[in-house]
């Protein structure tokens, strides 16, 4: 955890992180001390080697919970379950997040995985797109 940030308080990692050029992804889950927010998700890469230190992470929540769906139940609280990279049609890597929303919903969000990783290691802020159910029919 870090002072005064947005994750000042850590819950819990995410899934398993994921081995990348770069290191392990981490996904986690955490809040501020004073929010009034529920989880939110963070990404962080760890050192191969030695995980215990970390190289690079986000300056913000790469995923809050905005959507409705992520709100009705027990809201504002978004949280990662499974982290998998396939490859796209057009060969390029996806990294696919399942998470759960407001302790009611399983969700996934979507990005391109090489994209992800260099903002994360340049310090730009990473995103991840949420897929409506229109989109995962």
């Amino acid at each position: 955890a870090r002072e005064n940030t947005w994750d000042s308080f850590i819950r819990s990692p995410g899934p398993p992180p994921l081995r990348t050029d770069y290191g392990w992804l981490l996904f986690y889950h955490a809040f501020g001390e004073n929010d009034t927010v529920g989880y939110r998700l963070g990404a962080m890469l760890l050192d191969l080697v030695d995980p215990t230190k970390v190289l690079y992470r986000a300056a913000a929540p790469v995923l809050s919970p905005d959507e409705h769906y992520e709100n009705h139940g027990k809201p504002g609280v978004v949280y990662a379950c499974g982290a998998v990279v396939r490859p796209s049609a057009t060969g390029e890597e996806t990294l696919f997040i399942y998470y759960g929303g407001a302790d009611k919903v399983i969700c996934v969000a979507t990005a391109p995985l090489r994209a992800f990783l260099d903002m994360l290691v340049t310090g730009s802020q990473p995103t991840l797109t949420t897929m409506t159910p229109a989109q995962t029919a």
